[in-house]
Order: C-alpha cells, then sequence, then structure tokens
C-alpha cells in the first residue's frame, strides 16, 4: 500500500485556500455586498473592492457642521445645526439592475442615530422627490403617495440598525435591530427604487423640503445588489457578515477535502 506522508499537509492547505475563496467570493451570497463604510473608523471609503463595487461616499450639506468623530463611545459621522434640505450623505454609481435602467433590486442597511424623530425625518432619498424612506412620529415609514406603511420604533439620540430590501417585482421590507421579522412591509410601484441617474441620499430631503433631522449620527452603511432573505438579517450589519449560504458551502467544502485527505493516506 502506498502511502503519501505529504497528504494531510496538502489538503489541509487545499481547505484554507477554499474557505479563504467562500469567505471572499460574494457570489455565494443571496445577495452581492457592493458597498461597506465603517464611518466610525473615519473613512467615506467602501471596504469592499473587487468588480462591481461602489465607489465612495460623498457630504452634502446646506449649511451647519459634519465630519468624523473615531474615539469615545459613538463614534460615526455627525451633524448638526443642518438647514434645508439638510445634510446628509449622497452615493452613486448604483447599478442598473431592473428592466427600467435603474437601481431597483437592493438591500440597504443603516446604523444611525437622529436628534429629532417626531414629525418626517427623511432616511433615504431614491429620486428628487416626496416619497422615500422616513422616521415619522417615532415610527419608520415608506412615504409613497398611496398607503405609507409605518413600523417599528425609534428614539431621539438613541442608535439602531435599520436595513430595508427591495425585490425586482417591488416586494419591499423594512427590518429594524437585526430582527427577522419586518416591521414594514408592502408592494411598491416605482417609489421605492432610484431615477435613471441611480444615486441614493442619506438623511436630505429632496430640494426644498424640511423634512429632515437638524443633528444625527451614522457608523456604518451598508448596499447590497439584491434583496437578503429574512435568515440574513440577523447578520446583516455584523462587522464581518456571515451569509448562511456561505457558511453551508464552508461546511461542504471542508467535507469533501477531509474525504480526499482519508483516501490519499489510505492509498486510495
Amino acid at each position: 500500500m502506498i502511502r503519501f506522508p505529504f497528504a494531510p499537509r496538502l489538503t489541509w492547505r487545499c481547505l484554507a485556500a477554499v474557505l479563504a475563496l467562500v469567505a471572499t467570493c460574494p457570489s455565494v451570497w443571496a445577495a452581492n455586498l457592493i458597498g461597506s463604510y465603517d464611518l466610525a473608523a473615519g473613512s467615506y471609503a467602501n471596504s469592499i473592492s473587487g468588480s462591481g463595487s461602489l465607489g465612495s461616499l460623498s457630504p452634502i450639506s446646506s449649511s451647519g457642521t459634519y465630519g468624523f468623530v473615531t474615539s469615545g463611545s459613538n463614534p460615526g459621522w455627525f451633524w448638526s445645526a443642518a438647514t434645508a434640505p439638510g445634510t446628509g450623505l449622497t452615493l452613486s454609481g448604483l447599478p442598473a439592475n431592473d428592466s427600467f435602467g435603474t437601481f431597483g433590486s437592493y438591500s440597504i442597511g443603516m446604523r444611525f442615530s437622529l436628534g429629532q424623530v417626531s414629525g418626517y425625518r427623511r432616511l433615504i432619498q431614491f429620486k428628487d422627490a416626496d416619497v422615500g424612506q422616513y422616521v415619522s412620529s417615532g415610527l419608520f415609514q415608506f412615504y409613497d403617495n398611496g398607503n405609507n406603511p409605518t413600523g417599528g420604533s425609534i428614539t431621539a439620540n438613541t442608535t439602531v440598525d435599520f436595513v430595508l430590501t427591495r425585490t425586482t417585482t417591488g416586494m419591499v421590507n423594512g427590518y429594524v435591530n437585526g430582527s427577522s421579522t419586518p416591521v414594514l412591509s408592502f408592494l411598491d410601484g416605482t417609489d421605492a427604487r432610484t431615477n435613471t441617474n441611480r444615486t441614493l441620499q442619506f438623511f436630505r430631503d429632496n430640494s426644498g423640503g424640511n423634512d429632515f433631522s437638524t443633528s444625527g449620527n451614522v457608523s456604518l452603511l451598508r448596499i447590497w445588489d439584491g434583496p437578503l432573505p429574512a435568515a440574513e438579517i440577523p447578520t446583516a450589519m455584523s462587522i464581518v457578515p456571515e451569509p448562511t449560504t456561505a457558511v453551508l458551502l464552508a461546511v461542504g467544502a471542508t467535507a469533501v477535502v477531509l474525504r480526499m485527505s482519508r483516501r490519499l493516506t489510505r492509498g486510495r
């Protein structure tokens, strides 16, 4: 019987390579993470690189102050004393992923706090119009000139995680603080997708609008190019996301490599 003393070492190296590939390949996810912005680290840059990844965030402000705070118990990008239409962040170059050439299938994750939650306070602007995602009187509300669904809750100056997802067929779900049960769910027409310029604005109202918070903080923004399934919401805003499908592939790869190791060791 021929033995291969080097086989275990070789197969464990193969296993490490497979696991590394699984961890870094976005195609194994239900949706590809194309933008991750760790604003608590003091940067507008996207930590995701490679084909399909987005560019950097850009600040946008009419007045007041804004900037990074990277120390203390609540680091992130802060703004204060904003005036109409508000202070926020903008992101361009989103993929065209529906039949209208717009950004219409996605997941958007935000870790933030607002200084004001009474009245309407814009969270996400998809186009220069009133429609979009808001906080309204301490609730999450999507204003779409229709049923305007609401749910969840938020208090002033308290950090919260919010994830909004939309399918190509227009099914929209909103999740709060990692719960896999949506706090709002509705079938959208065109209001929850971008115009053909494929640009998002965060925390800033549309032109001339007054529905914004004069102060706030955001520490993490994430963008996926498709809707996350409910099972992946609990880890969507983790520092190291762990998509369920990726974990399953890693387990399968481990089993295959270990089987190869046994066969080589036995000379089969």
